[in-house]
């Protein structure tokens, strides 16, 4: 049966947490006929033996490997093996809620005219939360959350559609040219404004639901220095300040 989804998880040594997203991915609450493509992105650990241990699975996992390094490398490869008209894209650090694919394919269906989607990242913390770690700083740990009502979004009205929970119409993938390998963050805002400047809308769906997983690696100062650090070069490589006028309008 020709899957209507292709969900795409990027990974690089996490074996451990990949199996759980896999896991979340196999009990999908959906008649819905979809594949799984795991892209490894140069993996070192156990990553290839826990994609291929699902290959005859009730959802069948197709292990890929791109070792040119970068997330961007990773999805675009996944997509080009991708055999369905909706590319579903999550990571290897994430779960999925129970009807994730089933919302993805409802909302494109009933929604033809909308090119892309993206929901909610919310956390689910392994280790306790550091009190200085406010939502305001929920960036460098992708966590998302842009409240309970849906927001279509255009030139007029924007928002960053996140990587690790976002589905997108293949046709529309390949012809704005898929993600960035340039940029090493950032490279879904960048997505994202280029899909709208082409004209196409995108729709913020609130019950499209992913959980960031969060250990302690992820929560020192020392990291969100290194992400808010490369974050600004990425910003400053397409201009992104200098994209919006003061209503907010790409």
């Amino acid at each position: 049966m020709v899957p209507r989804v292709s969900v795409i998880v990027a990974a690089f040594n996490r074996a451990q947490s990949l199996q759980r997203v896999i896991q979340s991915l196999q009990a999908q609450d959906t008649c819905v006929p979809f594949e799984i493509i795991v892209a490894d992105n140069g993996s070192t650990d156990d990553t290839p033996a826990v994609a291929r241990a699902f290959a005859v699975a009730r959802h069948p996992v197709r292990y890929l490997r791109e070792n040119r390094r970068g997330v961007s490398y990773a999805r675009n490869a996944g997509a080009a093996h991708a055999m369905a008209s909706i590319l579903a894209f999550t990571d290897d650090d994430q779960r999925v809620a129970a009807d994730w694919v089933s919302t993805i394919v409802s909302v494109l269906d009933a929604h033809p005219e909308v090119a892309a989607i993206g929901g909610r990242v919310l956390a689910h913390w392994d280790h306790p939360r550091p009190a200085w770690v406010t939502d305001r700083l929920f960036g460098p740990v992708s966590l998302f959350d842009r409240g309970d009502r849906p927001l279509r979004l255009d030139r007029r009205q924007w928002m960053c559609l996140p990587g690790g929970n976002m589905a997108i119409r293949r046709e529309t993938f390949v012809a704005v040219g898929g993600f960035n390998h340039e940029y090493l963050r950032s490279q879904d805002r960048e997505l994202t404004v280029r899909l709208l400047l082409t004209g196409r809308s995108a729709m913020y769906v609130p019950e499209m639901l992913v959980y960031h997983h969060l250990d302690a690696d992820r929560l020192t100062k020392q990291r969100f220095r290194e992400w808010n650090t490369c974050e600004g070069r990425m910003r400053a490589g397409y201009a992104f300040e200098e994209l919006f006028t003061r209503s907010g309008e790409i």
